[in-house]
């Protein structure tokens, strides 16, 4: 719950921090993580609404589920020592225009960045599946290039994306799952297959 705290700095001493540990904190804009995590776990900064910057030390490797849902960050650059994020890791980041997601990643989860406002899109060189409605209802992506390492693109992984105009789909792709370019809640289909 809301605090007051506005900024947190996690020494390096620290290996551990548990499940939703800053959540609801309204206040909190600002974070440093210490190099002794080695990720971050499940709702750690949850509905933080007004935290709008992280940066990831190298140390960090996965991302817990719901981690920073809701929060008011605006770009999320994924390392790529972190290898995994956790289903709606960035879900519903009204403010995040920008995700960079680095070579370390193999799977992008469930929801990872739906709800988002996304205008740049980076998926890494190794990512092989997009999970189920990864980056649904980003209103504002306009293009998308999904990188020759994926194989699968899942269920609505793309859908309510209404402005997609372009995407770029590589022959190492077997298999596209139902409404994953689908634009719903409209009387125009998306964009790219109008």
């Amino acid at each position: 719950y809301n605090t007051g705290l506005e900024r947190v700095d996690i020494p390096d001493s620290t290996q551990k921090i548990g499940e939703n540990a800053f959540s609801s904190n309204e206040s909190l804009r600002e974070v440093t993580l210490g190099s002794g995590l080695d990720g971050i776990e499940r709702g750690m900064f949850v509905n933080c609404e007004n935290l709008s910057a992280i940066q990831f030390p190298s140390n960090i490797t996965y991302i817990g589920d719901s981690a920073f849902n809701y929060t008011g960050l605006a770009a999320v650059d994924i390392p790529d020592t972190i290898t995994s994020i956790g289903t709606s890791a960035f879900a519903n980041c009204k403010s995040l225009q920008e995700v960079s997601i680095g070579s370390g990643m193999t799977y992008i989860a469930d929801s990872a960045f739906s709800g988002c406002d996304l205008k740049d899109l980076t998926i890494g060189g190794k990512v092989e599946s997009i999970g189920m409605f990864a980056f649904s209802s980003s209103q504002n992506l306009e293009s998308v290039v999904i990188p020759n390492s994926v194989t699968e693109i899942e269920y609505g992984a793309f859908q309510n994306c209404r402005n997609l105009l372009e995407i770029e789909i590589p022959d190492s792709v077997e298999a596209i799952g139902g409404f994953a370019f689908d634009s719903m809640n409209s009387s125009n289909n998306t964009a790219w297959y109008n």
